[in-house]
């Protein structure tokens, strides 16, 4: 009734007010569309890019984003408490941008196993970066909000990795199959770059 809806204003007045709230669930909301769009562009990504058997995308990029994701919360266990949610979230955006650029660059021309090696590290790099953003951004999320609203800003957060983040995997596939998985991979450069800059000049 009327009381649900008061509850429901209240937590997106809240989540409007609040900028670290806001900006927590954008980047968490952010770091879940990477992820699916990496999934979409992925085979694509080992096919074109890498000239191999697209039935090696897991082993080539699932598994060292998963090995990346572990290794990003193992060094957020050393330096929790040393450096701030926000830094922390920043340094994650600029690595995941620098990754995606690095990626973008890559031409496996010839059978050049450094290449390989490169991809597979910079893969791993973003998912190290995806841990550096997505455990800070939870943390702030739950430390800037209230009890009584973080059920509300939960479902905010839900509402948005449900159906936000299906819009950037439309908009990859279609920019994959006319301008190749190179255009998608300086695409999310460009944004993650320009959001660790965004955050940078927010908290000046």
């Amino acid at each position: 009734g009327v009381s649900s809806w008061k509850s429901f204003l209240d937590g997106i007045i809240f989540f409007f007010k609040t900028r670290s709230v806001r900006d927590a669930i954008f980047f968490l909301t952010s770091t879940q569309a990477i992820i699916l769009v990496l999934a979409t562009i992925a085979p694509g990504f080992v096919d074109k890019v890498l000239h191999l058997d697209v039935r090696l995308t897991s082993l080539i990029l699932v598994a060292p984003a998963a090995v990346g994701m572990i290794v990003g919360s193992v060094v957020l266990g050393h330096i929790a408490g040393k450096h701030k949610e926000h830094i922390i979230v920043t340094r994650g955006l600029f690595l995941a941008g620098v990754s995606f650029l690095a990626l973008s660059i890559l031409e496996r021309a010839s059978l050049s196993p450094l290449i390989l090696v490169g991809a597979i590290a910079f893969i791993v790099a973003l998912g190290v970066a995806a841990a550096l953003i997505t455990i800070p951004a939870t943390t702030e999320l739950q430390h800037d909000t209230p009890e009584r609203l973080r059920g509300r800003a939960y479902g905010i957060l839900g509402t948005f990795v449900s159906g936000i983040s299906v819009l950037p995997v439309i908009l990859a596939g279609a920019i994959s199959d006319k301008f190749g998985v190179k255009s998608v991979m300086i695409a999310m450069a460009v944004v993650t770059l320009a959001a660790a800059l965004y955050r940078i000049r927010g908290k000046r």
